[in-house]
């Protein structure tokens, strides 16, 4: 469901249900990170690189979440020198 939320930019939605999938399976790297472009998109980017990391805790060689947290540190730093 959470996926389908996703599709249709229903991002509250999708939080919900991705987040109720990751009681059932903590471990779940995708899922992880899908919540965290979530929390990117929605300019919570310390947020997104918390579920980054942790996607990468469970599956060190996740390349989604690999690309996603260089963005998203990218971003962040970039940010300090845009007035």
């Amino acid at each position: 469901m959470g996926e389908i939320y996703l599709k249709e930019k229903k991002y509250d939605k999708a939080v919900e249900y991705l987040k109720e999938a990751l009681v059932i399976n903590k471990v779940d790297s995708p899922t992880l990170v899908l919540v965290g472009n979530i929390m990117y998109e929605n300019g919570n980017t310390k947020t997104a690189l918390r579920y980054f990391k942790e996607a990468l805790v469970y599956n060190p060689n996740e390349i989604r979440a690999l690309i996603c947290s260089g963005n998203a540190k990218y971003d962040k730093e970039v940010s300090k020198f845009i007035l």
